[in-house]
């Protein structure tokens, strides 16, 4: 399904080779929250891709393990470990589910801008984020 959505959204996209279920339980354990279940199926289906003309990418496992272990000890903003981040912008805004009692309990997609560290609401899940993503329709 998210392969499908991905490339018939926006055929240009490079979409790297799936993961196992397993290498996805390791990093949930390692960052010590439940990730979304739309979140595991599109790994297993594409781990990450980019996309060149419009500057997304979408985060492999070891990004999204390396970056939200990277992003708890940053001491230039407020604290930003209650969101699972997995993909950025050419700006380097950082997209994210909230985390509430280690794990995100729902799809919601929230922007994080650096520049002026504020956390704004940005779709009602992955599959809306992806296609306002790949369509343009998605300014921040």
């Amino acid at each position: 399904m998210w392969r499908e959505l991905l490339t018939a959204t926006y055929p240009d996209c490079m979409l790297n080779k799936p993961i196992r279920a397993q290498e996805i339980y390791f990093v949930e354990r390692t960052l010590g929250v439940q990730f979304p279940e739309s979140l595991r199926q599109l790994l297993q289906e594409a781990n990450g891709g980019t996309d060149d003309e419009t500057g997304w990418v979408l985060w492999d496992l070891m990004r999204v393990e390396k970056q939200n272990l990277d992003l708890r000890y940053i001491d230039t903003h407020m604290p930003v470990d209650h969101l699972l981040f997995f993909a950025e912008n050419r700006s380097s805004d950082l997209f994210g589910f909230p985390i509430i009692k280690k794990k995100v309990n729902t799809d919601r997609v929230y922007v994080w801008r650096r520049d002026d560290d504020s956390r704004i609401y940005v779709a009602a899940s992955l599959q809306e984020f992806l296609q306002q993503r790949l369509t343009g329709a998605l300014t921040v």
